[in-house]
């Protein structure tokens, strides 16, 4: 990591921590020895390039892809060996691109199968109730078929499914991806509602613009590695933003 990582201030306690990321697609080393964390009620921008590794990433912290080592940490819980199911109930959730939810199932529906307890057995701190505290518009919609809303609709509903599961941490890849501009700026303030709920953010993101808005920190990965961290306030004008995005 470069300098540029040394002028990061004391954060909230990490919900997620990774180190020594290494991720293989078959002989095809991707992610090499890769290290972040996020906070509660914090989100981490996680910036490259088109094939520079950010879906590769959370995928393997996920759990999705054989091949992975490393550390994963999820509120004080090594869970780098569990297979991607248990991953989930020690509290992280993966929102893929695309926003993909049951199309034949209601809103109501969709939501309701994606329900978890906590890991303790006690009261979820998520409700289908709550997620619509949170999105009102999914209220609206609770009876409609989930294939017949909007790309904006459907990616609220991808995100109130994975809070159903009672995150700690909740990962977000490529959510601005096909949506209209005016669709974008929506789902940055749902990011920004999300965020004060408390739950730690991770978001990788092709639109640099739109992340560096709502992140409180940027980590910048370049051919399968972190190249640099700033705050999101410095990262925005920043000669690494530049040159490792080409803008």
């Amino acid at each position: 990591m470069t300098s540029t990582s040394t002028r990061l201030r004391q954060g909230p306690a990490p919900v997620l921590e990774v180190s020594g990321l290494q991720v293989r697609y078959g002989k095809s080393h991707v992610v090499f020895d890769l290290g972040l964390k996020v906070g509660a009620g914090e989100v981490l921008a996680l910036l490259g390039r088109n094939g520079a590794g950010k879906t590769t990433t959370i995928m393997g912290i996920v759990g999705l892809i054989a091949g992975t080592a490393g550390s994963v940490v999820i509120d004080g819980v090594e869970v780098g060996r569990w297979p991607a199911f248990r991953r989930a109930q020690s509290g992280i959730a993966y929102v893929p691109s695309g926003a993909r939810c049951f199309a034949p199932l209601t809103v109501e529906e969709n939501l309701q199968i994606a329900a978890r307890a906590t890991r303790s057995g006690g009261a979820p701190r998520w409700t289908v109730e709550r997620v619509y505290e949170v999105f009102p518009k999914l209220q609206q919609l609770r009876a409609n078929l989930a294939g017949g809303l909007s790309g904006g609709e459907r990616q609220m509903l991808a995100v109130g499914r994975g809070l159903m599961l009672n995150p700690k941490v909740i990962l977000l890849d490529e959510p601005t991806e096909g949506l209209a501009p005016v669709i974008v700026q929506g789902l940055a303030g749902l990011i920004r509602t999300l965020k004060d709920t408390g739950v730690g953010i991770l978001l990788a993101e092709q639109n640099h613009q739109m992340a560096l808005k709502v992140a409180d920190r940027a980590a910048f990965i370049e051919k399968g590695r972190i190249a640099a961290e700033l705050p999101a306030t410095e990262a925005r004008n920043s000669e690494v933003l530049h040159r490792i995005l080409g803008v």
